[in-house]
Formats: C-alpha cells, structure tokens, sequence
C-alpha cells in the first residue's frame, strides 16, 4: 500500500505517532518532542511567516512550520513521550571482525553473480589498519569521525575499482560524483555515527544537515543487513557506470525480494535514502570546519592522487592549502613538504594518534597505482 506522508508527501513508511508518514518527519517530530524543542519560523517577521511550504522539497528549510504541520495532522506527542528507548539490535552489526568478503557465503543466487564482483577482502592487506571506531558515543569527535569514515571508504573504493581496472582518472570520477551517499553508507556500516551525537551537531550548525541526519535514520530504520549495505555501496560508486549500475540494482532487487517478501518497497526507500543526500548538507555537517572553503572534489583528487594525504590532510598543523590558487604538489627534495615522512606530526593528544605514522604508509614509489 502505498500511502504518501501526510507531513510532507514523501512516501509514508508506515503509521509513526498514528499518523502515515515518512522515517524523515516522524524522526524530526520525535526529535523535537523529546527535546522540547520551539523553533522560529524562518519568515519571522514577515507576511509568510508561518505559512511556509513543507513538502518533500522544502521541509527542511524550516523545522518551525514543518513541527506545527506535524501537529496539525495530528501526530501524538504522548506516543513520543512514552515510547520505549531504542533496542540494541544485532541484526544490523556490520562491523567486521575480520577481513569480510563483499558478499556473504550464498548470499547471493550464483545465477545473478557479475564476474567481476568475485569476493575480496574490503581492506588490501598491505594497509592493515584498525579503522573500526568505538561503538560508545562518549569518544565521539566529529573531525576525527568524517577524517576515518573519508579515509576508509577511499580506501574500500580504490581498491574495488582498480581490481576491476577501472583507470585512476576515472575513479576520480566515480568518487567525486558519487561520495556523499558512499560516504554515509561507510559511516553507517562501521556504526560511526552515533544519531544524538550528529543531531547536537547539527543544532550547533544552526540546523545545516538536517536532511543528512533523515537520511541516516531511514537508513537505519530499515536495519539493512550484511549485503545490502554492500551492493547499495556498490550502486552508489557505480553510479555513473549505466550497464554495472543496472546490473547491481538488478541483483539487490532480486536479493530483497528474496529475504524481504513483505517488505515491496523496501529497495526503494534504501535507494531513495543513500543517493538523495545534499552533497553541501554534508559537507556543512561534517567537513566545513577541517577544509573550510575548499571543495570535497578538489581534495578527494588530492587524496586519490596522493594516497599519504589521506593520513595527512586532516591534521590542521599538516593540511596543505587547496585552494584553487594553490594546488598540492609532489615533495621535491629541495622543498620539504608537509607529507614528508620525516615531517614531525601533532602530539599523541591528537585524535589521529591511532593511527600509523606517515612513514608507514609511504609508498616505494612516487606514484601508487595499485593498492591491490
């Protein structure tokens, strides 16, 4: 049945607080009744003041009219009120203990197997780093967070496309058109983003990436196992690639419709929720102040080109500029570089002292091909 929010328009995922609507507006209603929240219109002081819109397209541009529509439909605030706190699932721990394969043994009919997906480990061995990040929302750092979660999934995606040959100038394509939902899929299959935590985030951000924290609780709602999470990683790299692309989605739409009988839409709503996130709401939320006005493309080729700034870049003593006027370079001897092995790193108080020292990863040659 399918049956439209009646906050927004979107499509409903249910009743939540007896009303259809979407995870994205029961969340935001939940959100904002627990947390007593009282919002001010955007048009403040103006004719339209609230009288905004608030539809799938606008409703985040103000949480003030998109809360009294909520209320005005008839949302209950005494269901938020005694509504049980959330359960520790385990159904959706994707987080490795070891090097896992893209799909599970038999997850997958071998009728619908592409040739080139044969499994691999996500991690090439010869950068065997503990990326995993604590579970316990009490260690949360943001910058360090969105510094892991960029640093893993480039390394899962380079890895993925050079085995399947696809050329260094083209990764960089793929990556810098498809990052933002990949970016939230990794963050979400290695549990990084623990929701309060990004919610008081997001508040202190003047309410900025609101829409990435939806997409990440319909995300979440869905509790999406072991190889949907993988294919739909795999949907959004491929995103630009039409015949790998239609293959993919071919294979998780037989997939859910296999283990998920009752769920119809359920490749929809996770299709929906990992590719329409606003690539500026996550920059906003989660790297504006590490690269303040440069651009994610500029610096996902920067990285890409030069595997050591993926440890590099975001130490602010180490960050070279990336300006447009002033694009990073390769280390001359002459001229010491910041990406120098013997270059001194921050204090072990950084948040980055966990992981291994620039000199470990410094590859033999100049340039990195092949991370296979």
């Amino acid at each position: 049945l399918d049956v439209p929010c009646e906050v927004c328009q979107d499509h409903s995922s249910g009743k939540h607080y007896n009303k259809f609507s979407c995870d994205g507006c029961a969340g935001f209603f939940k959100r904002s009744i627990r947390r007593h929240r009282h919002y001010l219109c955007k048009n403040k002081g103006n004719p339209e003041e609230g009288r905004c819109i608030v539809d799938k397209t606008h409703r985040n541009q103000c949480r003030a009219c998109r809360l009294k529509r909520c209320i005005e439909i008839g949302m209950n605030k005494e269901a938020v009120q005694h509504e049980r706190g959330p359960r520790n699932s385990t159904r959706n721990r994707v987080l490795p203990s070891s090097q896992p394969t893209i799909f599970p043994p038999s997850s997958m009919d071998s009728k619908l197997s592409l040739p080139m997906l044969t499994p691999f480990p996500i991690f090439p061995s010869s950068f065997p780093l503990d990326l995993t990040l604590p579970s316990s929302s009490h260690n949360f750092n943001l910058p360090s967070t969105a510094a892991k979660i960029l640093f893993e999934m480039l390394l899962w995606s380079r890895h993925t496309l050079t085995i399947s040959g696809v050329s260094t100038s083209d990764q960089i394509s793929y990556l810098c058109a498809a990052w933002p939902g990949l970016f939230l899929l990794q963050g979400m299959e290695t549990n990084s983003l623990p929701k309060d935590q990004l919610e008081s985030e997001m508040e202190r951000n003047g309410g900025e990436g609101q829409d990435v924290v939806d997409a990440i609780e319909s995300l979440r709602a869905l509790n999406l196992d072991v190889t949907e999470m993988r294919m739909l990683k795999l949907i959004s790299l491929y995103r630009d690639g039409t015949i790998m692309k239609n293959s993919l989605t071919i294979q998780l739409t037989a997939y859910q419709a296999s283990k998920y009988p009752s769920s119809p839409r359920r490749f929809l709503h996770s299709l929906a929720a990992s590719s329409t996130v606003n690539e500026e709401s996550v920059v906003s939320l989660f790297f504006r102040p590490t690269i303040h006005n440069s651009s994610m493309p500029q610096l996902i080729s920067s990285l890409v080109l030069n595997p050591l700034m993926m440890v590099a870049a975001f130490l602010p003593s180490t960050l070279p500029s990336l300006s447009p006027t002033h694009t990073p370079s390769s280390p001359h001897p002459s001229s010491p570089s910041p990406l120098d092995p013997s270059t001194s790193l921050p204090p072990s108080s950084s948040p980055y002292s966990n992981l291994l020292p620039i000199s470990t990863l410094a590859p033999r040659e100049p340039k990195v091909e092949n991370w296979a």
